[in-house]
């Protein structure tokens, strides 16, 4: 079977497998995994299509946030991944966070589809304007920092942070999005 793959903004249509994606990163080892919290699905998808359509946009952002798109991998038309391309960077983000974020669902770490959907948020960062990503990752994430640098991330630095009360140390490069 040929493996179908695309990223699509956030909407309605996937759903169901987008939650299915989230359940399994938080009942993981891994916590979350940078997904959300499926069981606030009730607050948040109900207007999933609007809100990130006006996110990309700048509007109605939490306190805080930066103008961002949001974008989902299927392969198959089962959602897969998520990433994320902040089109903006405040001083926290330069630290933790960076231009391009993504996750991979549990069950499909180890599969090459961090590299693929990597190099699709580059062409993505690319269209919006941006000319060089800043792509961050825990500093003992190994699997991350080899996608980050099969994409051509030029490793910076490696600094230390504070996340959600636990100090970690974090890996940042930098990622050309011109040719």
């Amino acid at each position: 079977m040929i493996e179908r793959i695309k990223l699509v903004k956030p909407t309605r249509k996937y759903l169901d497998s987008y939650l299915e994606c989230c359940k399994e990163a938080w009942d993981s080892d891994m916590n979350n995994n940078g997904f959300r919290d499926p069981k606030y699905s009730n607050i948040w998808a109900s207007s999933i299509d609007e809100d990130y359509e006006a996110y990309a946009k700048g509007e109605g952002l939490p306190p805080g946030f930066v103008p961002f798109q949001c974008l989902w991998l299927l392969v198959n038309e089962k959602v897969i991944a998520e990433g994320s391309i902040r089109l903006k960077l405040t001083s926290s983000l330069q630290r933790y966070g960076a231009n391009i974020g993504y996750c991979i669902r549990p069950s499909f770490h180890g599969k090459g589809y961090g590299t693929k959907l990597l190099a699709l948020l580059k062409l993505e960062a690319k269209i919006y304007g941006l000319k060089e990503a800043l792509i961050t990752c825990d500093d003992t994430n190994i699997a991350s920092a080899k996608i980050i640098e099969k994409n051509g991330g030029r490793h910076i630095d490696v600094i230390p942070n504070c996340i959600d009360g636990k100090k970690i140390r974090t890996k940042r490069y930098i990622v050309n999005l011109i040719d």
